[in-house]
C-alpha cells in the first residue's frame, strides 16, 4: 500500500452503522453515514474480517488470498473501505473520518432538540432513585447524564470510539464522574460490575432496525440486563408511505426513455438499450426536504410494530393496501415511531419534522411499478435480518 500511509501493521475495524447490499454479480454496495460506496467482491470477506480489530496483515492471511492479481485487488478493496471510513482506526481522533467519533455527527443530533428531548423526557419518567442504567453508545454522555440526573444511582455509559474520553469530561464537567461510569469498547464485548435494571439506547438508523439495535438488544437482554429491566425505547413501528418518484429523483437514478433520449442528443450516440435494463430494487438515503410534497398513492403502511423487549433476529412482513389517489407506484418511504416510554413518543413522519431533524429517509425503489387507480390492492413486504432491512414490492 505504497503512498497510502498505511502499513502491514495499521489495525482497522468494521464501523458498525453500515447498510449492506449485494447484486447478482457480487458486486457491494455499502451505504456509509448516507453515501454509497461501491465495492468488488473482496468487500464481504473484508467487512466479516474486520469485524474486530485486526491488522492489515492478519486479514490478508485470514482471507488466503491467491496470486498478485487477487492481492492487489484485496489491498485496494481495504484502502477504498478506508478511505470512505467504512473501515476506522479503533480510538481514532475526532478530527479523523466522520465516523462515531466525528465531532459533526454529534453536533447534529445535538441539534436535533426534539429528538434529544424526547429522550430526556422518557429517562425522566423511566429511571427510579435505586436504578442501575447502561446507556449503550453513549456518544458525548447526553442520555447518560440525564439519567444520573434523574436520579440513577449508577449509570454505566458504553462507548467504543474516541468520543468516549470527551463524555468521560463531560460526566466531570456536570459533577457526576461518582455516579457515571465510561465502560470503554462495544457493548456486545464488554461486561458490567452488575446487570443493570434499564437500558438507554439511541443506535436507531434511518432504517429503524439498520443500525444494530437488534442485535445490542439481544446480548443486552442475555448478559447486562436484569430479566424485568425496562428499555428506552421499548417500541419501534416502522412505517411504509406507497408513493411516486418526483420526475426530478427518476431522471437523476434511474434509465427513463425521457433520459436515453437525452443523453443520445447531447453525447451522440444511441443509448436507448439502456431503458430496457432490467430494474433491481435498492435504497436511496435522502433528507427531509426531499422527500416531502412527494405524491404518496395511500395512508402510511405499517410494516412492523415491534416491543424492544421480544425483538428477534430476524423479521419478515407483508401489507396489503388499497391505493386511495391514481399514480404510478414506484417507490416507498421508509419512517419510524418510536415508544421511548408510556407517556413518551418520538414521530419522523417526513411532514411532521422540522429542518434540525437528524434523521433521513430510506427510500426504496420498486423493481416493478405498476400504475394504480383507486381502489386497487398492492404490497409491501419489510424484512430484517443480519443487520439490513430491505422493502420489497407487489
Amino acid at each position: 500500500m505504497t503512498g497510502s500511509g498505511l502499513s502491514r501493521d495499521t489495525v482497522f475495524v468494521r464501523r458498525n452503522n453500515l447498510t449492506v447490499q449485494l447484486d447478482s454479480c457480487g458486486s457491494v454496495l455499502i451505504t456509509c453515514d448516507g453515501a454509497d460506496v461501491e465495492a468488488g467482491p473482496h468487500a464481504l470477506a473484508v467487512l466479516d474480517a474486520f469485524g474486530t480489530p485486526r491488522t492489515i496483515a492478519e486479514v490478508v492471511a485470514k482471507l488466503s488470498v491467491e496470486g498478485a492479481q487477487d492481492f492487489a485487488a484485496l489491498t485496494r478493496t481495504i484502502l477504498q473501505l478506508r478511505n470512505a471510513n467504512v473501515l476506522t482506526t479503533p480510538g481514532a481522533s475526532l478530527s479523523e473520518g466522520v465516523g462515531w467519533d466525528q465531532s459533526s455527527v454529534h453536533a447534529r443530533m445535538l441539534s436535533d432538540t426534539t429528538r434529544t428531548m424526547a429522550f430526556i423526557r422518557a429517562i425522566r419518567e423511566t429511571v427510579r432513585p435505586d436504578d442501575v442504567v447502561v446507556d449503550i453508545g453513549t456518544g458525548t454522555g447526553v442520555l447518560a447524564i440525564a439519567a444520573a440526573q434523574a436520579g440513577a444511582r449508577m449509570v454505566y455509559a458504553i462507548e467504543a470510539t474516541a468520543i468516549g474520553e470527551v463524555a468521560s469530561e463531560m460526566f466531570a464537567r456536570n459533577g457526576l464522574s461518582g455516579r457515571i461510569e465510561l465502560v470503554r469498547g462495544w457493548s456486545t464485548r464488554v461486561t458490567l460490575p452488575e446487570r443493570a435494571t434499564v437500558m438507554v439506547s439511541e443506535t436507531i438508523g434511518n432504517d429503524a432496525l439498520g443500525e444494530g439495535i437488534v442485535e445490542t438488544v439481544l446480548d443486552a437482554r442475555q448478559r447486562l440486563l436484569t430479566p424485568n429491566a425496562r428499555l428506552i425505547p421499548d417500541r419501534i413501528k416502522v412505517w411504509g408511505i406507497p408513493c411516486s418518484l418526483p420526475d426530478a429523483i427518476r431522471e437523476r437514478h434511474l434509465f427513463t426513455e425521457e433520459n436515453t433520449v437525452r443523453w443520445s442528443r447531447e453525447l451522440g450516440m444511441a443509448f436507448e438499450p439502456l431503458a430496457r435494463v432490467e430494474r433491481k430494487p435498492f435504497a436511496l438515503v435522502l433528507p427531509p426536504a426531499e422527500v416531502r410534497g412527494w405524491r404518496a398513492l395511500a395512508a402510511p403502511v405499517l410494516l412492523a410494530d415491534e416491543w424492544v423487549h421480544t425483538l428477534e433476529g430476524t423479521y419478515d412482513r407483508e401489507q396489503v393496501f388499497r391505493a386511495e389517489v391514481p399514480g404510478q407506484f414506484d417507490a416507498a418511504i421508509l419512517y419510524f415511531d418510536l415508544g421511548l416510554s408510556p407517556r413518551e413518543t418520538f414521530l419522523t413522519h417526513p411532514e411532521h419534522v422540522n429542518d434540525h431533524h437528524s434523521w433521513k429517509y430510506m427510500v426504496w425503489v420498486n423493481d416493478q411499478p405498476r400504475m394504480l387507480e383507486p381502489g386497487d390492492e398492492a404490497m409491501l413486504r419489510y424484512s430484517y435480518r443480519f443487520g439490513a432491512g430491505k422493502v420489497r414490492f407487489g
